[in-house]
């Protein structure tokens, strides 16, 4: 019988593919780092702050907006932009760039509607980061920290870049670049200081640049000329993204293991493999039920010697005799070839009594009765959860039990249960 769930894999964390920013208490970002420098309630006090003053930016932005048709413009970028992470560079070689296109459109914003304008693309910016991101898992709490911050961060950019000297008119002028650099430094302190993740330097230069080029390309161009072929060109965009992460996904889980490469190609049944993931399923089904689970292990006395002989009588032997213990066990019990000249037998719902009768039972019919041979065994007995609460520890106490069969002369059966009343 070979039925059951195959175990899922854990799988591996990779290696961060860009240098983070290592500021003091800023190494994870967020609110791990706000609380590595504010302690707990500071930083509850703080997020709160944020909280209420992105809300009131958000309640006086349509009192801040001079241009309405470039504003809503920015807007429809910034939302569509929030959905969309572009990858830059090789994975395989460690060079790989996530360019966070939110913080581009919201770097925008400030740059070209200063201070009190920038806070609705912002806001939609983080709402498309929250709805359009693919397997985004955020509490609501979160979610909507994340929609009152980036205002605070586009105002605090945007203000920077005034006081800085900055043109909002012409923010792609040469003279407006020390303002620029001033307001990217003030917008990358703050997303260390308050944004959800670690801020990798790389991602945030370039994604500052594109928002440095996404507002001087608004202050120039007709709204038209910005938008049509920035919605066609995000939509592609957003459709490759979602695959690739997708077929990524897919890659990355491991393909389920086929009939045949659960089965003992010699003998016909479970093999090692299989083996391992059916004890321990029985091992977790007799937690919940309280049901021992038993395991036999047998070993063919002097097997190396036949094999040697002959090999074809070697898998006669072993056809025979695996042929010959399924037809005495129950349907739901399974045997399974762990090495060479060995069996394993596990028994669920069966206790250490039973299952040392059950061997005996076996013994006594086939060991030195079966042709073409007439091969001796031994069998050793452990019981779950009394001798083992683990696949490796029952393992190891049947071996235990097998051992002292062998030392004790071969062609016999020995239990844990056993050994443990006698000594």
């Amino acid at each position: 019988m070979i039925a059951g769930e195959i175990p899922p894999r854990r799988g591996s964390g990779g290696h961060p593919s860009a240098a983070s920013l290592r500021v003091p208490g800023f190494k994870k970002g967020g609110e791990d780092a706000m609380v590595g420098i504010f302690g707990g309630v500071t930083t509850r006090i703080l997020r709160l702050f944020v909280c209420l003053v992105g809300g009131y930016l958000l309640l006086s932005f349509p009192f801040s907006v001079d241009s309405v048709g470039k504003t809503a413009l920015i807007s429809v970028v910034a939302f569509v932009a929030g959905g969309i992470r572009i990858s830059l560079g090789s994975a395989a070689r460690e060079r790989k760039i996530e360019v966070d296109s939110s913080g581009a459109a919201v770097f925008a914003s400030a740059l070209f509607l200063g201070p009190g304008g920038a806070a609705g693309p912002a806001a939609l910016a983080a709402l498309g980061r929250v709805l359009l991101v693919p397997n985004r898992q955020e509490s609501f709490r979160a979610s909507a920290y994340e929609v009152a911050r980036m205002p605070v961060q586009a105002f605090m950019a945007g203000l920077v870049f005034i006081l800085a000297g900055g043109d909002l008119s012409v923010p792609y002028e040469a003279a407006n670049v020390p303002g620029t650099l001033a307001a990217g430094i003030a917008y990358t302190l703050l997303e260390a200081l308050l944004g959800s993740g670690p801020v990798v330097l790389g991602s945030m230069a370039v994604g500052l640049a594109s928002g440095y080029a996404l507002a001087a390309a608004v202050s120039v161009l007709p709204g038209f000329a910005v938008l049509v072929p920035a919605l066609p060109v995000a939509a592609v965009l957003f459709s490759l993204v979602r695959r690739t992460e997708q077929t990524g996904k897919e890659e990355q889980q491991p393909a389920a293991p086929t009939k045949q490469s659960l089965i003992d190609p010699a003998t016909g049944l479970a093999n090692r493999r299989y083996l391992d993931m059916f004890i321990q399923q029985e091992i977790s089904r007799s937690e919940r039920s309280g049901q021992p689970v038993t395991i036999l292990l047998i070993d063919i006395d002097h097997f190396g010697k036949v094999a040697a002989q002959d090999a074809a009588v070697a898998d006669r032997c072993l056809a025979a005799l695996s042929s010959a213990l399924k037809g005495m066990l129950r349907d739901y019990d399974l045997v399974a070839r762990y090495k060479e000249d060995g069996f394993a037998i596990v028994l669920p719902e069966t206790d250490s009594a039973a299952a040392y009768e059950t061997a005996c039972r076996l013994h006594s019919a086939f060991s030195g009765k079966l042709l073409p041979q007439r091969v001796t065994f031994s069998v050793g007995v452990a019981t779950s959860p009394y001798h083992g609460a683990s696949v490796d520890d029952l393992l190891a106490s049947a071996h235990h039990a097998l051992n002292r069969a062998n030392f004790s002369g071969r062609n016999c059966v020995r239990s844990c249960h056993e050994l443990a009343r006698a000594s």
